[in-house]
């Protein structure tokens, strides 16, 4: 009783412990993915988020940087422009002298500069705009809120400044970034500069170049439409090497040169060298993430609860019956088989019971039992002795019938007694499964021998041996004469009249098979033929319902034994022609020896058939 006490005890402990520890992985796996998931999925969409924004801005700065470009083209290729500056060489280098449709040509021109100018849209954030002899002595210029300047030095210091031959030299339109204004002489103020040259129309020659001075307030303008966290930064870069923080409080917003950080999310521009940047705000990603904490630890607190529920539904559903179950087992092992049905119920314990008490009321009766197997095990010994000792009575009978015959002259009676006594010492003698073909052609042999005296001679054998050597090869016992009765008694038999039967052996290779090389029995007799579902009948043992020896070894028999001897690539397939023919191939192995002392299995004969090919 303590022992049975023990083990429930322990029992329950793994319960207890098996469903905590259980729900307690569970809910750690639960939090651990849901965590990662969550986090990982937050992270996602905020960096998704903060990419949407900046593409909005960064397509209006597309936008800005586009129309200025335009402007740039314009200037290099307005062909008033360019008559200009071509006016302006040719007066140089001719000193011609007519200032008043030089200064005409000038106003006209300054005039058609200043509608483009005003016609871009971006008068706001391009500061200055001028148009200039390459050696900057004469120029227009268009600034905001102002006509027309007129110092004599203003272009040298553009031509001065160390951005100005970088920019004119570059092959297309070239970004460095932010730069002090070289023109302004009261302000500090930071400025994008664009150089590009003008060339004649009809030559390659510089006759000039622009010159704009584009304000940051295009870039703080933009950005201004972010909505920036508190622990967010926004960057802006601008060429190679140049990138900018964006600032901004109620008092003004501005950029400030500084290094690119770590873990920034970048949209690249459609303007080549312009990026935009952003470092998504942590405060909010920890604001969301606080939320799904709760609910992860909501669903942890569920999943533990679970679990003790289950320990506790475990805890009285097996501790009863598995007590009731363990005194029963320790009564029957007493000697008790009686029935316990307080043990029984409609669970699995109940099932356990059931079976328990079925098997204490069933012991006596499996013993008494197994004494009758016994007692019929041997009279089956008994009998399968006898079944032995009757053909030798028979066929030694058969002997002496022979004798008597052939004193008196009667040879068929003779030839069938000898043919049935070979027969039959067959069948008592030899337990061989695989013979030669030549002893299995003896036994078919003998077998005519007795069908041709039944029928009155009218029915004909006659043998095709393509290859004298087939005669060596083995094949299974009594394989043959089962489909010679069956071409009697199914082909010929029903005909009403005479036939023949042909059986050809010959070697053949058989595409498909391997090795190639198979041995053909084919049986091909000349009676009414047989229809597809006679044939499936046929191979499927439909007929071999007779009581006799040989109609009990049938096609079907004779097709099972060849693949579980050979494999099931070989056996007996069926030809036939309603009214013409029927024709049975048996497509074997070439096997010309057996192993000394070894059993004919499946393993042998066909490791044999692999030496042999």
């Amino acid at each position: 009783m303590i022992q049975s006490y023990k083990k429930h005890l322990s029992l329950r402990v793994l319960i207890a412990v098996w469903s905590l520890g259980f729900a307690a992985v569970l809910a750690l796996i639960v939090v651990i993915v849901s965590f990662f998931s969550v986090r990982s999925a937050l992270t996602r969409l905020q960096a998704e988020s903060v990419r949407n924004n900046l593409q909005l801005v960064g397509s209006d700065l597309d936008a800005s940087l586009s129309d200025i470009e335009s402007f740039a083209n314009w200037c290099t290729i307005d062909p008033n422009i360019a008559t200009y500056l071509t006016t302006l060489k040719k007066q140089t280098a001719e000193a011609a002298s007519d200032d008043t449709d030089l200064r005409k040509q000038m106003l006209s021109t300054w005039e058609h500069f200043r509608n483009e100018y005003n016609a871009v849209g971006k008068t706001e954030f391009i500061n200055r705009a001028v148009i200039s002899t390459p050696d900057g002595a004469q120029y227009l210029q268009t600034v905001q809120n102002n006509a027309l300047g007129f110092r004599t030095d203003f272009t040298k210091s553009i031509m001065q400044a160390s951005f100005f031959d970088p920019l004119i030299e570059a092959p297309s339109y070239l970004w460095i970034g932010l730069v002090e204004n070289p023109v302004s002489t009261h302000t500090t103020a930071e400025i994008l500069p664009v150089v590009r040259p003008i060339y004649s129309s009809s030559s390659s020659e510089v006759i000039g170049f622009v010159y704009l001075e584009i304000s940051p307030e295009l870039f703080t303008s933009c950005l201004s439409g972010l909505t920036i966290p508190e622990d967010a930064e926004v960057f802006l870069s601008i060429g190679d090497g140049h990138s900018y923080a964006y600032q901004s409080n109620a008092s003004a917003v501005s950029l400030t040169e500084a290094p690119l950080p770590d873990g920034v999310i970048d949209v690249p521009l459609k303007i080549d060298g312009f990026h935009l940047y952003m470092i998504p705000s942590k405060a909010e990603i920890r604001q969301r993430l606080n939320f799904y904490y709760r609910i992860i630890a909501l669903i942890a607190f569920f999943i533990l609860v679970g679990g003790v529920f289950i320990m506790h539904s475990l805890h009285v559903s097996i501790t009863t019956p598995l007590n009731g179950l363990l005194r029963k087992i320790s009564l029957v092992s007493q000697g008790d088989f009686s029935r316990d049905p307080s043990i029984e119920s409609d669970t699995e314990f109940g099932s356990i019971g059931k079976g328990i008490n079925m098997l204490s009321e069933n012991v006596e009766s499996l013993m008494n039992r197994r004494v009758e197997d016994e007692r019929k095990k041997q009279a089956l010994e008994y009998e399968i002795l006898q079944s032995q000792i009757n053909p030798h009575f028979i066929y030694n009978t058969l002997n002496t019938i022979k004798w008597m015959a052939t004193i008196q002259g009667s040879d068929g009676i003779a030839d069938m007694s000898t043919a049935l006594s070979r027969l039959l010492r067959n069948i008592a003698k030899n337990k061989q499964n695989l013979i030669p073909l030549r002893d299995e052609k003896a036994l078919v042999d003998d077998y005519f021998t007795i069908m041709k005296y039944r029928y009155g001679g009218t029915i004909t054998l006659q043998y095709v041996i393509d290859d004298p050597e087939t005669l060596s090869c083995y094949v299974n016992r009594f394989s043959i004469q089962p489909i010679l009765e069956n071409a009697i008694f199914h082909g010929i038999e029903p005909k009403g009249s005479a036939g023949s039967i042909v059986i050809r052996f010959s070697f053949e290779d058989v595409e498909g098979f391997s090795p190639a090389a198979c041995l053909l029995i084919r049986v091909r007799d000349d009676g009414v033929g047989m229809d597809q579902a006679m044939i499936d009948r046929v191979m499927k043992g439909g007929d071999e319902d007779a009581h006799d020896f040989f109609r009990h070894v049938g096609v079907s028999n004779v097709n099972q034994r060849i693949k579980y001897t050979f494999g099931t690539q070989y056996g007996i397939s069926i030809h036939s022609e309603i009214g013409t023919f029927t024709e049975m191939q048996f497509t074997l192995p070439v096997v010309k020896s057996l192993p000394e002392g070894t059993p004919e299995t499946l393993g042998s004969v066909m490791a044999n058939v692999e030496h042999d090919a």
